[in-house]
């Protein structure tokens, strides 16, 4: 009975060391709210509601006016704008997937990975900041 015992607890602990965690050590990101947007170019503030509606609008000094509205979609590590009618530099319906990265405590970047409004991609990478 004892030689069973060991080698049934070593195929236990062998099975135990090979169960990884399912978790690929992304952060899970909250993107609903509003945040401050820094890129290459000119600064901004991008709104994301918890319907799936987004808003960007720039910064020009004190001007604010917005350049690009519609909806998008978030998975963890990939965010897909979908440009509307209403968007200012973007056509109807011209998508954009961005890679979502974390950056610092509570912020987090967007690189492109493909785009088809090339306004809305210039500048990239986009750092967002909560805004305060």
């Amino acid at each position: 009975m004892r030689r069973l015992i060991v080698p049934a607890l070593l195929v236990v602990v062998a099975l135990l060391a090979s169960c990884g965690d399912d978790d690929d050590g992304a952060p899970s990101l909250d993107i609903v709210g509003s945040w401050n947007v820094a890129g290459q170019g000119e600064d901004a503030v991008a709104r994301y509601a918890a319907d799936g509606t987004y808003e960007i609008r720039a910064l020009d000094g004190a001007t604010e006016y917005a350049f690009d509205t519609g909806t998008y979609t978030y998975d963890g590590d990939t965010l897909v704008y979908t440009s509307a009618v209403l968007s200012r530099f973007c056509r109807d319906g011209q998508s954009g997937t961005y890679k979502v990265e974390a950056v610092g405590e509570d912020g987090w970047s967007v690189d492109v990975v493909e785009e088809e409004c090339g306004m809305r991609a210039q500048g990239t990478p986009f750092v967002h900041q909560p805004q305060s």
